[in-house]
Parts: structure tokens; sequence; C-alpha cells
């Protein structure tokens, strides 16, 4: 049985690319010194099931090392082991990750079919074999490794074609972003002076100290904070907003694409979820701490806060992203997960259109 599946892969500073894994389940009788395939034996329901539970402890062990291959397939095999729950060790000239109390064992080839033999040196990963065991039965799952790049090899983007101003490219999952947030148009005297939509010229706030109405120069360092009009004023689509060609402002569901691909629950992220929902809005568990600088995505989510009430607030404590939807994603210095709101009226304040928030692009 062949089952395509996807995951992303980091290949070079700036781009992230993304493979598709060719899963090949293979029934092996695992004896030392010998392999050769096995069938797996009908004849008594424990027999059967002691297949199915091996079969679950192999694929047990390739979903937890899958999640840290998605992230960077130029790590060690060391790397890829979970802290405090597997091991990694030469066991016969293989690098071997264990975990014996859930009884599975995984080795790697490289992406040029060499067998990876130590723990700690760097490799892309071409293929991953997970031998799972329960009782006196033991299973094998292979997959192999091909690349895909959503970026379509576009590395980096000259906004103004001028080469001074150029973002990186960088995929997650299968979406390709521009690695740090915008930072076009004219800056606006401070949090009190607002753009004009109507007039087709991008104008941006640069990010104040906290509660004072007064700008700076740290756009530069935070990238602009737009009105959600102005944001989306511009461009010859409706999504394109003030985004380069071939660019857009994504959508509420490309958001959810997007921390669904790097939370650290099963469970899909609320997609629903706002200020007044349990949690307040919060969900998608480590997806916050991989968007942030640092993270091992590499989207690089600031702290630029936001312009609210004619004056700047949160800079240096949350990020503000606008969506094309009328809703806004946010991070957070000490959070781990993400926020989503799309009650933008509270209090009789029109958020969405009164509040300053940061832009990042997302390919078309």
């Amino acid at each position: 049985m062949k089952i395509n599946l996807k995951i992303e892969k980091k290949k070079h500073q700036g781009s992230i690319l993304v493979f598709s894994l060719l899963i090949m389940f293979i029934v092996l009788s695992v004896v030392v010194g010998i392999s050769g395939t096995s069938v797996i034996s009908r004849k008594t329901s424990s027999s059967t099931d002691d297949s199915v539970r091996a079969f679950q402890a192999a694929d047990s062990g390739l979903e937890k090392v899958l999640a840290k291959i998605k992230m960077d397939n130029l790590g060690t095999v060391d790397e890829l082991r979970t802290t405090g729950l597997m091991s990694c060790n030469v066991v016969g000239g293989l690098a071997v990750i264990a975990d014996n109390n859930v009884g599975y064992e995984l080795t790697f080839k490289d992406d040029s079919d060499n067998v990876i033999t130590t723990c700690n040196s760097a490799n892309a990963i071409g293929e991953v074999k997970s031998i799972g065991s329960y009782e006196t039965v033991s299973r094998a799952i292979e997959i192999s490794v091909d690349i895909f790049d959503p970026c379509d090899n576009v590395l980096s983007v000259d906004y103004y074609g001028d080469g001074t101003d150029v973002y990186d490219t960088v995929a997650i999952g299968d979406q390709c972003w521009l690695d740090r947030n915008l930072n076009v148009g004219n800056i606006l005297a401070g949090a009190n002076s607002l753009p004009n939509p109507a007039d087709a010229i991008i104008e941006k706030w640069c990010p104040g100290a906290s509660g004072t109405q007064d700008t700076n120069m740290d756009c530069d360092t935070y990238g602009g904070l737009y009105r959600r009009d102005e944001a989306m004023s511009i461009g010859v689509n409706p999504n394109q907003g003030i985004c380069p060609n071939d660019w857009h402002i994504p959508s509420d569901d490309e958001w959810h694409i997007l921390e669904n691909s790097l939370k650290l629950v099963a469970a899909s992220c609320n997609l629903s979820r706002n200020g007044s929902s349990p949690g307040g809005g919060w969900d998608c568990n480590d997806a916050g701490i991989e968007l942030k600088v640092g993270g091992i995505s590499e989207f690089n989510a600031l702290f630029s806060g936001q312009v609210a009430t004619n004056k700047f607030w949160f800079r240096g404590i949350y990020g503000y992203f606008w969506s094309s939807s009328n809703n806004i994603r946010a991070v957070k210095d000490d959070a781990d997960n993400v926020f989503r709101d799309d009650n933008l009226t509270a209090g009789g304040i029109d958020f969405l259109n009164n509040r300053g928030a940061s832009v990042r692009c997302i390919k078309d």
C-alpha cells in the first residue's frame, strides 16, 4: 500500500523545501542476521492484534521524527529524537533512535541513499525505516523523501526592483511566505495621524513606545503598521493589497493552515475562536513558539505592537497580523500559542478600520 504525504524541510538559509513522502508499508520478519518477507498470521486474534500493535509502535516512532524532519532536514540524527523519550546510539554500524517503552527503532539513509552511521553528523534525510515490536512480533514501515518546493525556487523578492528592499522567502508546510513584516510606504507623523486609503499612496505607522502618539524609525526593525483598509486598498486583485505582485495578504484559512502545520497537539486548531471564546482566542500550542524569532519555522514574527485609539500599544510584547478576512492573528512574547479574533468592534471601537497591525505576505 502506498500513501503520498507532504511535509516541509529546511534545505538552505531563507528557504524551507517541502518534501513528498512516499510511504511503503512492508511486512518484515526481523531475525538476527536474517531479513525476509513474512505473512501476518490470521489463525488467532492475538497474533493479529500483536501485528497491529507492532505496526502502531512503528508508526508512533515515525510520527515523532517526521515532526522534527518537517522543521529541519539538515540536522543530526540525535536532533530528531524527543528529549527524555528517545535515545540515539550506534548499533551494528547504524545510527539508531529507539524508545524501548513504546517498542520501536528507527534507522536512516541520507539523500544519496547512504546509510547514516553516526548520531552527531548533519545529514539530509532521504529514507527512514521504523521497526515496531510487540511481544514476539516485529513489523516495519519505510518512507522515502522526495523534494518539492512551494516557493518554486524563488529565494527572495525585490519589492521595488532596485535591490534596496529585498525580502527572503521561507517555505512552511505547503505555503511560501516572506520571512519578515512588510515595510513599504510613507511614514505617518504619529499614531493620531490617519492614512487615506482612497489616494493610492501606501502609508504606515512606525511603532512607537506603548501609550504614546510619537512615531520613530523602528519600521526598519519591526516593519510598518497598517490600517486594514489601507493594507487592502492597493493591488490588482482583492487580496493582494500592498503585497508585491504574485503575493497577497493571507486569508483566515491560510493563517489556519500555517498554525496547524506548527502546532504540537494532534487536534486541529480552533478556526472559529475569538477573544470571547474559552481560552480568550488563544490556541495551537507551540505554534506561537515556532512562529517567533528563533522558532524552527523561520517565520520570524516580531513584537511590533499595534496602533489603537490613536496611540501605540504593546511594542515588544505582542505582534499583530492582518488577514484578508475580517480577523487578526497575534503572538505574544511569553505565549506558546497563537491568538485569533474576529470580534473587532468590541466596546464600541471599530478596530477593523481604526487599528494598525503588521502585514505578512504569502505567495499566490
